[in-house]
């Protein structure tokens, strides 16, 4: 069963993908609170790589889905399709590890928006306002750059 086989595969490097986002997270963070701007637009840039990484893997994984004669079902339905043994076994880890990846990554992005809004706050008042040039804002529903360009959320990737 080569099609399971590409499918666990696939699985198992966006379990890593998403370890990966969980440290770039945490590396914003930390550039957030040193206030280390070089470190974030760094850490931003390898943050959007990781998103088009993990897209690129979730486009794979639901093709490879799709030729198991599971398309369009949720995780939970695939693995009740599958039957009991090692690959179910190994599929129920790696949904559980990408779920809890998930939840953790919201948690930590939300923290560190409210550490830049925060940063925002703070710098508005040094200044008397949003300096000239950097009024890019961030919503939650959409994220637009200092020109204007919309970015595609996180939570629209995931």
């Amino acid at each position: 069963m080569e099609e399971m086989k590409e499918y666990i595969e696939v699985a198992e490097k966006s379990v890593a993908c998403c370890r990966d986002m969980l440290s770039q997270e945490q590396e914003k963070r930390r550039a957030l609170l040193g206030n280390d701007q070089k470190r974030l637009e760094a850490v931003l840039k390898n943050q959007q790589a990781a998103v088009m990484k993990l897209d690129s893997l979730e486009k794979r994984r639901l093709a490879a889905q799709e030729k198991l004669g599971l398309g369009g079902k949720s995780a939970e339905e695939v693995l009740a399709a599958l039957p009991q043994g090692g690959q179910k076994d190994r599929l129920a880890e790696l949904f559980g590890e990408m779920s809890g990846s998930c939840r953790e990554l919201r948690e930590l992005n939300k923290t560190a928006l409210g550490i830049a809004r925060e940063n925002l706050r703070l710098m508005e008042q040094l200044t008397g306002g949003i300096p000239q040039g950097q009024a890019g804002l961030y919503t939650r529903s959409r994220q637009t750059d200092a020109r204007g360009s919309f970015a595609g959320g996180f939570e629209e990737k995931i």
